[in-house]
């Protein structure tokens, strides 16, 4: 988990997150972590160096499927709609219960998680073993093509702009 937060209890937070079994990054300014990989942003909206919400349109616009959690004091339905418009996947307003704030992070990190094994038409994609059967066969694949088969195949139906290939690429 990835903190990027301003006006929230840090301590409080990240303990409870640490005690959950999450290691925790925190950052107080956006612009240090513009191309940072982790596996879940929480992602403040009033941050010194800027908008939160500006920081997850950056990442989405570079192809960046990172998932995203807005926590923040701001309430209004307005600031709600333009975090998720934004591309954040979730948004919870403080205060919030310590508990909820954990249950929304497994509920984030379960739907942006593939499962470990995909059937795609006659193929069955291995994610954990790196392998792929079409047809019960094993296909011998570059580390380019599995990279690239991981992307697609993880979100069946969904198109990918170059950006969010690149990123996978590279994540891999």
């Amino acid at each position: 988990v990835f903190q990027v937060r301003h006006g929230l209890p840090v301590d409080a937070v990240d303990d409870h997150l640490e005690a959950a079994g999450h290691s925790v990054y925190w950052c107080k300014l956006g612009s240090q972590v513009r191309n940072v990989a982790f596996d879940l942003a929480l992602v403040d909206l009033n941050l010194p160096d800027g908008d939160g919400v500006d920081l997850v349109r950056y990442w989405r616009q570079a192809g960046r499927l990172t998932p995203v959690i807005m926590l923040t004091a701001r309430d209004q339905v307005s600031d709600r709609i333009r975090g998720l418009q934004a591309g954040a996947d979730d948004y919870l307003v403080t205060p919030f219960d310590l508990d909820e704030m954990l249950a929304r992070i497994d509920a984030v990190l379960r739907r942006s998680s593939p499962s470990p094994r995909l059937q795609v038409h006659d193929n069955v994609v291995d994610l954990e073993q790196r392998q792929v059967l079409h047809q019960g066969q094993p296909l011998d694949l570059t580390a380019m093509e599995w990279a690239v088969l991981r992307c697609l195949a993880s979100r069946p139906g969904r198109i990918f702009n170059r950006g969010e290939i690149d990123v996978a690429l590279a994540a891999d």
